[in-house]
């Protein structure tokens, strides 16, 4: 039996849980670029992966017939594989750029999703998408600003974590309604859990108990965002949702305000409303297969 047995579409609480989400993965990424010199990438998305095994563990365990089979183990593989390349990205843009670039240009994702549908589902690309998506990366380039050049690492960084969010909200659109939630998150973590170990057994980083705490506390931050996500995609449509997307970049300019005093500087104003308003326009003008949707 589903855990997860409500209507398909009740927008306010897709919202309100979408909302939700952003403003853990928000609280993470500060967090992480605070501990930034006390640890590295590796630990961190060891322990953001473990303590959500753990928590998916006390559920799944006890009751191992009815919730220790997924339906799709390669859907869950790649969400999980997925999940952990945005956030490494992400992580790793972050050190060259500032939390709100870092986390706009994560966002470029709205951008993507048409593309993965006319590759791979053959669903043709709109005029005015092409233009909204157009608009979007234009966006980008005044973000970077235009003395900084084309190519730039924490660019190429948040741009390539955008394409594994995208990717990930197709999967997680298409295979979501196949599992059981907690199910979900036993397998989704394990595998991360996994394929992160040698990498921390190699190098391991933690300076003292309270780089030890904001670990955990990262991890108990992703585990509510990803629990929280999960529901808003059950209860909203991918094109009705995807534009809260860009709260994750107003709680990060917050964030960054708050505790290190920056701002942007008034050209990235201007990127900042193009990429908003052209991935706002794209997702309710491009068309996705009706099982994405």
């Amino acid at each position: 039996m589903k855990i997860l047995s409500f209507p398909q579409e009740n927008l306010k609480k897709g919202i309100l849980y979408t909302l939700i989400g952003w403003f853990c993965f928000a609280c993470l990424y500060a967090l992480s670029k605070v501990v930034d010199e006390q640890t590295n990438l590796s630990t961190v998305l060891f322990f953001r992966s473990l303590v959500g095994l753990l928590f998916a563990s006390a559920f799944v365990l006890p009751k191992w017939k009815q919730r220790g089979r997924p339906n799709s183990f390669k859907g869950l593989f790649f969400l999980s594989s997925m999940s952990v390349l945005n956030i490494f990205l992400v992580l790793l843009s972050i050190n060259y750029i500032s939390l709100v670039n870092a986390t706009l240009l994560d966002n470029t994702a709205a951008f993507f999703v048409p593309i993965i549908a006319l590759v791979c589902f053959k669903t043709k690309i709109e005029p005015k998408a092409w233009v909204a998506i157009l608009l979007g990366f234009i966006g980008v380039m005044f973000i970077l600003g235009p003395s900084k050049g084309i190519i730039h690492i924490g660019a190429l960084y948040g741009l390539l974590a955008g394409l594994t969010l995208a990717l990930y909200i197709v999967a997680m659109r298409l295979n979501g309604e196949k599992e059981e939630l907690f199910t979900f998150l036993f397998y989704f973590y394990l595998i991360a859990v996994v394929s992160l170990l040698p990498f921390l057994l190699y190098r391991p980083q933690i300076d003292n108990c309270c780089t030890l705490l904001a670990l955990i506390a990262m991890g108990v931050l992703s585990l509510s965002g990803q629990v929280a996500l999960f529901h808003g995609l059950k209860f909203g449509k991918v094109h009705q949702l995807a534009p809260i997307c860009y709260s994750l970049v107003v709680f990060s300019g917050i964030f960054e305000w708050i505790l290190w005093g920056q701002v942007p500087k008034p050209l990235a104003y201007v990127g900042i409303v193009c990429i908003v308003a052209a991935g706002v326009w794209i997702t309710q003008i491009g068309r996705l297969p009706k099982k994405m949707d």
